[in-house]
């Protein structure tokens, strides 16, 4: 999957709160989310304290998770909806500290393609534009895809791919 990027895109912000009982989630009509810039944690005291009794939740401002730009964007880039909860950023980086996460991202339109083995497929964008690979797949996960011509065998193993398919292809572009 790629699209082809412009140099006016528009970002969206998002400040959301997290506790126990809450899943966040973005939906975009069109595109598929591309993670740009991620905190969790807490770094004032002025961002999500709506409903927070204790004050001393708010205190601690150098709260922040290290891998939490990985964590986001390894679960979110390249969906059209992405639904996460503090669980994916692993330990808790601040104890008794109220967090929120804050993100930028933008919504890029995508283009699916699927090139059977043997063959070649040109990627290609409007001279205006630039290729940003969103992810790549090589190998098999189901038993209809590029099937003609193909000995009935080649189809008994659906769980076989390229774990490194993605970078292989951005060398290329």
């Amino acid at each position: 999957m790629f699209n082809c990027v412009s140099l006016n895109m528009t970002e969206d912000r998002e400040i959301s709160r997290f506790n126990a009982n809450v899943v966040v989630q973005k939906k975009k009509d069109q595109g598929v989310v591309s993670v740009l810039t991620v905190a969790y944690g807490r770094t004032d005291r002025e961002a999500c304290k709506e409903g927070i009794t204790d004050s001393g939740e708010l205190n601690d401002t150098e709260c922040s998770q290290p891998g939490a730009l990985e964590a986001l964007a390894n679960r979110c880039n390249g969906t059209k909806v992405c639904e996460v909860n503090q669980t994916i950023f692993g330990a808790d980086p601040c104890r008794g500290t109220y967090k929120y996460i804050n993100t930028t991202y933008i919504c890029l339109p995508a283009y699916h393609v699927v090139a059977c083995e043997d063959s070649e497929v040109e990627l290609s964008c409007d001279s205006d534009q630039r290729i940003a690979l969103i992810g790549a797949f090589y190998g098999r996960a189901d038993r209809t895809t590029c099937i003609y011509d193909r000995p009935g065998g080649q189809f008994k193993n659906i769980t076989c791919f390229n774990p490194n398919a993605t970078r292989d292809v951005a060398r290329r572009y």
